[in-house]
C-alpha cells in the first residue's frame, strides 16, 4: 500500500484527474471536493482493512493521495491564494485542505480528537501499573530524566 499508492497517484490517477476531472471541479467548488474526499477515503479504508493494515494508515495514505492529484501550475484551478479566492474566482476552486478546514476541522477538533485520546487512555491497563516493579522502574526513570534535564551540557566552541 505504501509503495503503490504514491506511485499510482503520481503516474496514473494524477494525470487522469488533471486531464479529465480537474476542470469540472470549478463548477461545484467544495461539493466536488467533499465527494472525492469521501470516495478516496472509503476506498483506502477498505483497502487497508482487507490488507490487514490499520485504518489510520489507510486514512494517511488517502490524504497523501489526494494532495498529489491537483496540478501545481500557477494557472491551474486548485492553485489559489486563499479559500475565499477559490470560492469567488470563477476560474478557480478551493483546495482539498480548504474544504477540510471549512467543513471538517471543527468536528475533528471537538469530537474526533477527544475520542481518539480517550480510546488510547482506555487501552492503558491502569490496574497493572500499580505493581511494585512498575512503581520502582517509573521512579528510577523519572529521577534519571530529571538529572538529564538539569545537568548542564557544555556548549560547543564557537568559530568566530
Amino acid at each position: 500500500m505504501g509503495v503503490l499508492s504514491p506511485l499510482s497517484a503520481t503516474y496514473l490517477f494524477g494525470p487522469l484527474f488533471r486531464w479529465y476531472v480537474e476542470h469540472r471541479f470549478i463548477r461545484f467548488k467544495h461539493v466536488s471536493n467533499v465527494i472525492l474526499m469521501v470516495l478516496v477515503l472509503s476506498a483506502f479504508l477498505s483497502i487497508a482493512s482487507f490488507a490487514g493494515a490499520s485504518v489510520l494508515y489507510g486514512s494517511f495514505l488517502a490524504g497523501t493521495f489526494l494532495s498529489s492529484l491537483p496540478c501545481t501550475h500557477p494557472e491551474a484551478p486548485f492553485v489559489v491564494m486563499s479559500r475565499e479566492h477559490g470560492e469567488t474566482d470563477p476560474g478557480k476552486t478551493p483546495t482539498f485542505v480548504h474544504t477540510f478546514e471549512k467543513y471538517f476541522l471543527g468536528a475533528q477538533t471537538y469530537v474526533l480528537q477527544p475520542m481518539f485520546f480517550a480510546s488510547i487512555g482506555f487501552a492503558i491497563p491502569f490496574k497493572k501499573l500499580w505493581t511494585a516493579q512498575a512503581f520502582w522502574k517509573g521512579l528510577v526513570f523519572s529521577i534519571l530524566m530529571v538529572i538529564g534535564k538539569v545537568r548542564e551540557v557544555p556548549s560547543l566552541p564557537k568559530n568566530s
